[in-house]
């Protein structure tokens, strides 16, 4: 999948393509629209932020053991939620992790 565009349940166009580096310089403001609570279940722990070193290992990933995708308002540009899924290096179990904008929980995004 190089690029999808799909509709919210509100019909908010959105575009879904792969993660890139360069969408680093998105997370800041995505992130002001992410609660804590939503951070924690995300990461598994209290965060109070992402500092951009975690950014950068988040945007930069093994394509042979993960894949990432964002997606992004059409209208705006802006950031609204991103997956992803790491395999272990025995390719026997995996991780998935969605996180999107608090308010867009039960829109259809995730």
């Amino acid at each position: 999948m190089n690029q999808r565009h799909v509709k919210l349940l509100d019909g908010e166009p959105v575009w879904l393509r792969p993660l890139r580096p360069e969408d680093a310089a998105l997370y800041p403001d995505f992130l002001k629209d992410v609660t804590a609570d939503d951070l924690r279940l995300r990461f598994f722990a209290a965060m109070r932020d992402i500092s951009p070193e975690m950014i950068d290992k988040l945007t930069h990933y093994d394509p042979k053991r993960a894949m990432a995708f964002i997606a992004i308002e059409e209208q705006t540009g802006r950031m609204l939620g991103v997956v992803r899924l790491h395999d272990d290096p025995g390719g026997e179990k995996a991780e998935f992790a969605i996180l999107v904008r608090s308010k867009l929980k039960g829109h259809g995004l995730g």
